[in-house]
């Protein structure tokens, strides 16, 4: 089962990295484009001319005015807006950061011949209203001054974090013997010390069509802890009077104070060269091989992590935009890299509850079942500490905008029980229809009623 997680994730992390390649780090471009009234103009051709290539890209806008310019590389554009009957529209200097939906609003505010040009700074909107996506363009002078060999900006798709601390011990390296209650003629501090590397491999997509911007991303991450240790590589002993016959006493004077008897003891201990306490330390591989002394004893711990996520945020109508997708994640138990690992052969926590309920039915301790440990891991091939972490859904659902209480009824009449769900050019629109007294608000409620209306009139209101 591990071999066919691992190809899964394997051939995912390939998949997301090549689509990565053919698409590259792309952007947006949409808005709405209005009359001088603030009506919707369909039919609009809008064309994006990159300044530094002078690669252009060109759509047109739709029944209710909106336009969108898809997969679009990062940079500065003049935007150019023409629609019979009216003068065209040029929008200077506007950025397009990378991954990044950038909202632009064009109203034509003139009547004339599209061969006339009315040119406008600025308008755009640097604020990404669609997702939560944050981009930023790159100019050759910043790429040259990046930290990577080769300045590749793919480079930064891959990321590596080490964290690492050394203590070195001022022990020699050999064994020791300590006298009590003696300041110790040499420090017993020991070396040791660990490295913290992480790889972080991070993708994402987001691809653009029609009123749909679909994304998918992947965050693969490798955490390994090498450590190094001499502290239980040495033996040890001390002089300690306590693990004397009768505690030292015939080291003592009959008559010593009763608060001098154990530093008496202690300092004839030391005098006399009496090493009455020793410890010994017992370093075992998974083979079974005892290490020698001196050794230093090293460990490779593991885990690894794997998440996905995939969403669409669809914009249903241009103050409506529903936005549903799924995360989920994979974590592996942490494990030894080398092997050096064991786990008991039942659940502790199984073991202990059994323990507490014979406690209460008056079955004795020794009842438990005898506890034992073997290896484990994968690099044994076994089962780890626990089972991976599969059970990690996180659906997303989410609904951005005002949800119109507005219908049509017959002969082209509309009832408009939500004024403030109404886009701001509508309510323009709505200004004329009263004007023609073709509106008029409903005696004792909020309701606006507006009748002999053509139906692509009230289609655009509802």
């Amino acid at each position: 089962m591990r071999h066919y997680t691992a190809g899964f994730i394997s051939a995912i992390f390939v998949l997301l990295l090549s689509v990565n390649t053919i698409f590259g780090q792309t952007a947006s471009l949409t808005g709405a484009v209005t009359d001088p009234q603030g009506g919707a103009i369909a039919g609009a051709t809008i064309t994006a001319t990159n300044t530094a290539t002078g690669a252009s890209r060109t759509t047109v806008s739709a029944r209710d005015g909106a336009y969108q310019i898809p997969q679009l590389p990062p940079g500065n554009y003049r935007v150019r807006a023409e629609a019979k009957g009216f003068v065209s529209v040029a929008q200077e200097s506007v950025t397009v950061a990378v991954d990044t939906a950038v909202t632009l609003n064009i109203q034509f505010t003139q009547l004339g011949a599209v061969s006339e040009t009315v040119t406008v700074q600025g308008g755009e909107s640097t604020l990404n209203t669609s997702d939560a996506t944050v981009g930023n363009a790159f100019n050759e002078r910043q790429i040259r001054q990046l930290p990577l060999e080769g300045r590749n900006v793919v480079g930064l798709l891959y990321g590596y974090t080490r964290q690492g601390v050394d203590f070195i011990g001022a022990a020699t390296a050999r064994e020791t013997v300590t006298f009590r209650s003696i300041h110790s003629i040499e420090p017993l501090t020991r070396s040791n010390g660990r490295i913290v590397p992480t790889h972080n491999f991070v993708d994402d997509l987001t691809w653009v069509k029609d009123g749909h911007t679909f994304g998918l991303g992947t965050n693969v991450r490798f955490i390994r802890n090498d450590q190094y240790n001499f502290a239980n590589s040495f033996n040890g002993a001390t002089t300690n009077a306590s693990w004397l016959l009768g505690t030292g006493a015939d080291l003592r004077p009959a008559g010593i104070e009763r608060a001098l008897r154990v530093s008496f003891s202690d300092a004839m201990m030391a005098l006399l060269g009496i090493v009455s306490f020793g410890t010994a330390n017992y370093n075992y591989d998974k083979t079974g091989r005892l290490a020698p002394v001196g050794e230093v004893v090293k460990r490779r711990f593991a885990a690894d992590e794997y998440e996905w996520y995939g969403q669409d945020s669809w914009r249903a109508r241009p103050n409506l935009t529903i936005t549903a997708g799924l995360r989920y994640g994979l974590y592996s138990p942490p494990y030894e890299t080398n092997g050096n690992q064991v786990k008991p052969n039942v659940s502790l926590g199984d073991w202990f509850n059994q323990r507490g309920v014979n406690g209460q039915r008056g079955v004795p301790s020794n009842a438990a079942p005898p506890i034992s440990f073997d290896l484990a891991g994968p690099a044994n091939g076994r089962s780890g500490f626990y089972d991976w972490d599969k059970n990690n859904f996180a659906p997303r659902f989410a609904v951005d905008g005002l949800l119109m209480a507005n219908t049509v009824g017959a002969a082209g009449t509309v009832f408009l029980d939500d004024l403030a769900a109404v886009p701001a050019p509508l309510l323009r629109r709505l200004g004329l229809l009263l004007g023609d007294r073709r509106c008029r608000t409903e005696r004792g409620s909020a309701r606006l009623i507006c009748a002999a209306l053509d139906e692509a009139v009230a289609a655009e209101l509802c």
